[in-house]
């Protein structure tokens, strides 16, 4: 015997598909409907002439719609919920060893360059705009990092 959430059904077909002339709300409300959910959703104003899900679940579709317009895609009980962050509540805040049991930051340094140039052109004088920044260097103390113990430090 095998037991599913709702939301399984938004994870169970890639499809590719197209939509005219409809807005982000409205795919929410489609997709809902068509996987047998409730929908919670926000409106939504901007109608788009064309969107094109090229093999995605309902769910990785409506998450990546959502994330472009900065919105929350969640499925909660038999309702699937698609609406702006609510601000209702507080910072949280996190102490190592009490709330926090591990944190794996990750910092890429991979392609780093020396100099970044701007270039543009300012239509009035007819003549080329150019911005120049080298690569800070860091003072000796910014250099130093030390994050408590059983953390990587360099000094």
């Amino acid at each position: 015997m095998r037991g599913y959430a709702r939301s399984h059904r938004l994870h169970r077909t890639n499809r590719t598909e197209a939509y005219l002339q409809v807005t982000d709300s409205d795919l929410a409300k489609r997709l809902s409907s068509e996987a047998g959910l409730r929908a919670q959703v926000d409106d939504t104003t901007e109608v788009y002439d064309h969107i094109f899900r090229h093999n995605q679940t309902p769910m990785s579709f409506l998450t990546e719609r959502a994330q472009r317009i900065g919105y929350e895609c969640y499925v909660q009980d038999r309702t699937l919920h698609f609406h702006r962050p609510s601000n209702n509540g507080s910072a949280l805040e996190l102490e190592w060893g009490a709330g926090l049991r591990r944190f794996a930051p990750r910092l890429t340094l991979a392609e780093q360059v020396d100099e970044v140039i701007v270039r543009g052109w300012d239509a009035k004088t007819r003549q080329v705009i150019v911005g120049r920044r080298p690569k800070a260097r860091p003072s000796r103390r910014s250099d130093r990092i030390s994050m408590g113990r059983n953390w990587p430090q360099r000094v």
